[in-house]
């Protein structure tokens, strides 16, 4: 392998930091309306590792650099994992282009 791999040392802060704001954006809440529904749980949250992409990728970015890639990497896989969730399943093409109308 002619390049090797870093990976930024604010790695752990990265991960507190990403799960701290999905949290208070909502992503680790049931979903409005619908009891017992969630995209993501704590569990689900850890195991995907979003910011260890985001070290991967920024491995020499400082810690409020690392924070903004691993945020935007949470928000990104979360809006990924929420729609074909609500709408995906249920061939709900309706409410789909209702929501991205709204966008």
């Amino acid at each position: 392998m002619p390049f090797s791999t870093s990976l930024n040392p604010h790695l752990e802060e990265a991960r507190r930091h990403s799960k701290e704001w999905a949290r208070k954006m909502g992503m680790l809440d049931v979903l409005p309306g619908m009891p017992g529904i969630y995209i993501w749980d704590d569990h689900k949250f850890d195991v995907a590792d979003v910011a260890l992409c985001g070290a991967y990728i920024h491995p020499y970015g400082s810690s409020a650099e690392l924070n903004i890639t691993a945020c935007w990497l949470v928000w990104g896989t979360y809006a990924d994992d929420y729609f074909p969730a609500l709408y995906g399943y249920s061939r709900n093409m309706a409410g789909a282009k209702v929501f991205n109308a709204r966008s």
